[in-house]
């Protein structure tokens, strides 16, 4: 492939953190889904336990793999007491509630917002993707309001974060192949460690693409209906 113009000028950078986060939610909606004003919206909402854990804050709270590798029993009271409000409430989680997603920053100007990467799946595509070992566009992610490109070329990886839909560029930068791929193995096997011990303790998987399982229903209340089907959204070109 012809080399983008874009590669010629980005700003070489220091290796970048990568990770993997799990989102923390403030509280639990439980009004309906269409046809609410911000009265509703902002009324119908109680607290949602709060796990004693370090918070990486994009836009909303995250909780990266490094503080859950020695357990996880905080962020599993977060997520039943999610459960447990929806159960109460009648009604379901969503898919936002269990986002997990790929993280890549730096203090040198790259933080890439992956904002619509919300499943294991999607985590696991890019990890490979960083993995590849051929040169040229290796990783090329796009949907509403973002567009990440990732082109390896002699050693280094060119990575472009941008807003299709107003071509505001975030960041443009360069870094070290090598230093990078090495550092997808650990981040691939942390992530997988937590999912686990996370199903297990949990008995559903809910960071998957298929449908969200139903939610369990507390003693003396009928099980609650199926959750509705929310596709991922995210879409990869090629």
């Amino acid at each position: 492939m012809d080399t983008p113009d874009w590669v010629h000028a980005a700003t070489p950078i220091s290796t970048p953190t990568l990770d993997v986060g799990f989102i923390v939610s403030d509280d639990f909606y439980y009004g309906p889904e269409n046809d609410f004003d911000q009265e509703t919206w902002e009324r119908l909402r109680v607290p949602v336990y709060q796990p004693a854990l370090p918070l990486h804050h994009r836009h909303v709270d995250w909780v990266l793999t490094p503080a859950l590798e020695s357990s996880t029993d905080e962020l599993v009271r977060h997520y039943r007491d999610l459960l447990r409000l929806a159960a109460e409430h009648g009604t379901t989680v969503s898919r936002s509630h269990f986002w997990l997603r790929p993280f890549l920053y730096s203090p040198d100007g790259l933080d890439v917002s992956f904002s619509w990467l919300d499943t294991q799946d999607d985590a696991e595509l890019f990890l490979s993707a960083l993995e590849r070992e051929d040169e040229g566009e290796i990783y090329d992610g796009m949907d509403e309001g973002w567009d990440l490109r990732i082109v390896a070329l002699g050693g280094r990886l060119f990575i472009r974060d941008a807003d299709p839909d107003t071509d505001q560029v975030h960041a443009c930068v360069s870094c070290g192949r090598a230093a990078l791929v090495a550092r997808v193995a650990p981040v691939r096997a942390r992530m997988r460690k937590i999912l686990a011990e996370l199903r297990a303790e949990l008995g559903a998987d809910y960071w998957s693409n298929p449908p969200l399982p139903r939610a369990p229903a507390p003693a003396g209340r009928t099980r609650l209906p199926p959750p509705r089907v929310i596709p991922p959204r995210y879409r990869r070109k090629g």
